[in-house]
């Protein structure tokens, strides 16, 4: 993945990314405003934000946890941001299902866990990518751990404690079984040897 800065150098990739998020939050704000809201943004300038968040994912798994919490309040004070951050979780998801390398996941995982999103559609999310990694011959629960272990809040227990929820008993458990022999069916949707275009 391309960087916007030096990936060594937290402050100045940080900086970059920073402006070009809150630049973007800025206009929703003062176009929302005005008759008919916020103008659509032209898929190019949808596509760049998308690109940005996943650079801030990777700035978030390295920072500090003072740096976490910044990135972490930018996302969750901000009005627009929050559709950005579940787009690069499934891009990133998808980039796991294609080529089984943890690091997708993990940031799949992160960029959920920032975004805003709803506690059930993250759980949602979770669900698919536990039941994916288990089709594919990974084990999820280290790598939901790990960015558990840096997330805040509702998140930070949905991912470290995943196994332990009612959500992952009802909807998750029983589907093991199928998801290791290669096919499961999932919210309305098949997966494996028999996917549906949904």
């Amino acid at each position: 993945m391309k960087q916007l800065g030096n990936e060594n150098d937290f402050e100045t990739t940080w900086e970059i990314a920073a402006l070009l998020l809150t630049d973007a939050e800025s206009k929703y704000r003062s176009e929302r405003l005005r008759p008919g809201g916020a103008q659509p943004l032209t898929s190019e300038a949808k596509t760049q934000i998308v690109f940005v968040v996943l650079q801030v994912c990777q700035l978030y798994q390295r920072a500090t946890e003072v740096q976490r919490q910044e990135i972490w309040r930018l996302f969750q004070q901000a009005y627009s941001l929050w559709p950005y951050a579940v787009k690069a979780g499934h891009q990133a998801a998808d980039q796991f299902v294609q080529t089984r390398e943890v690091h997708w996941l993990e940031l799949a995982l992160t960029a959920w866990a920032i975004s805003r999103d709803d506690y059930r559609d993250i759980y949602l999310r979770l669900g698919w990518i536990y039941l994916e990694a288990i089709r594919l011959g990974c084990a999820p629960m280290p790598s939901f751990r790990k960015i558990g272990s840096i997330s805040f809040d509702q998140p930070r227990t949905q991912l470290t404690e995943f196994e332990e929820s009612a959500f992952y008993r009802a909807d998750v458990a029983p589907l093991i079984a199928d998801a290791r022999r290669g096919a499961y069916h999932y919210w309305g949707h098949n997966y494996g040897s028999q996917e549906s275009d949904g």
